[in-house]
């Protein structure tokens, strides 16, 4: 017999604003959401909401809370993790983090060196480099900013790849050995890859930094 976890994930860190509902009682049942917009902090909550409802969740039964750290959006990640820190701390309940890059890169069953790509706009992939062994993946190095044009020359000696282009309009051609992803809900990876930590008696993260490697589109001109 298993007892009933609830974790709620938050992703905010594309266009998209996207959100996973994951229940588990010795299975899996997901319910998720993912809507391109331009404003996530006015949509957040609502959107929160209305996941719950379809889920037949109340706030108060969330077991556990998870959030896409970078990176990302400049002022979308800031609002992914201060709702769920929000949420944290009024629910009382474990808070977990995982990185954009790691959360795509774990979509890829590859084995070998590869590499994660999401599309930063600007001309360039937000990247970061990974190896997986027997089904352990492993992060290599920061993530780091990659142009589109130099991504068949820096992929040429390794095993796999996997990228994220969800802007439709663009259209770039990779080498083969990348598998590319136009939709992909970056949250539902993140909760399982939680529930795991749940499970194992992690008792989550009580301060999440936003993944940045680069300036925000809109800075101060001094």
């Amino acid at each position: 017999m298993f007892d009933r976890k609830i974790i709620l994930s938050i992703d905010t860190s594309t266009l998209s604003l996207n959100l996973s509902l994951l229940l588990y009682n010795g299975k899996e049942e997901v319910f998720s959401s993912s809507k391109e917009i331009k404003n996530h902090a006015s949509h957040l909550p609502m959107a929160i909401e209305e996941l719950l409802k379809r889920g037949r969740i109340l706030l108060k039964d969330l077991d556990a809370i998870s959030v896409v750290s970078g990176p990302g959006s400049f002022t979308g990640l800031r609002v992914g993790i201060a709702t769920a820190l929000g949420l944290k701390c009024g629910l009382k309940i474990p808070l977990y983090s995982i990185s954009s890059l790691s959360a795509l890169a774990l979509n890829s069953n590859k084995e070998g060196s590869g590499i994660a790509l999401i599309d930063a706009r600007r001309g360039e992939f937000y990247s970061q480099c990974f190896k997986r062994e027997k089904e352990v993946l492993t992060a290599y190095g920061e993530p780091f900013t990659l142009k589109y044009k130099t991504v068949k020359d820096l992929t040429s000696n390794l095993d796999w790849g996997i990228a994220l282009i969800p802007d439709t309009s663009l259209n770039l051609e990779f080498p083969s050995k990348i598998e590319v992803f136009r939709n992909l809900n970056l949250a539902e990876i993140a909760s399982k890859e939680s529930l795991k930590r749940l499970l194992n008696g992690d008792k989550g993260e009580d301060l999440i930094n936003p993944i940045y490697v680069r300036d925000a589109d809109a800075v101060i001109q001094m």
